[in-house]
């Protein structure tokens, strides 16, 4: 794959995993792009082990359609690296509210 395409497949799964964590957490998706990709290393102390994950920035809109669930999701965070400072939101109002 080229570098453009390898971005571009990256995008599309990171929009897909958002779409996918706002059906099981009160929101649809409206206007959002991705903004950064990065695949994270780290070795905690003491220790050989490496662990990877990837981080992703995105810019958009949402839609809360299950305001109870969303609140309750957003303050636990989104995804598995959530340990390692990912999986936080930061919202405000948009200009329709």
């Amino acid at each position: 794959m080229e570098g453009s395409d390898v971005w571009l497949h990256q995008q599309q799964a990171a929009l897909d995993w958002l779409a996918a964590q706002g059906e099981r957490s009160g929101f649809t998706l409206l206007d959002t792009s991705v903004d950064a990709y990065r695949q994270q290393q780290l070795r905690r102390e003491n220790s050989r082990q490496l662990i990877q994950f990837c981080s992703v920035d995105y810019t958009g809109m949402l839609t809360v359609t299950d305001p109870g669930l969303f609140l309750q999701r957003l303050s636990q965070g989104y995804g598995k690296s959530r340990a390692f400072g990912c999986g936080l939101m930061l919202i405000k109002p948009g200009a329709e509210a």
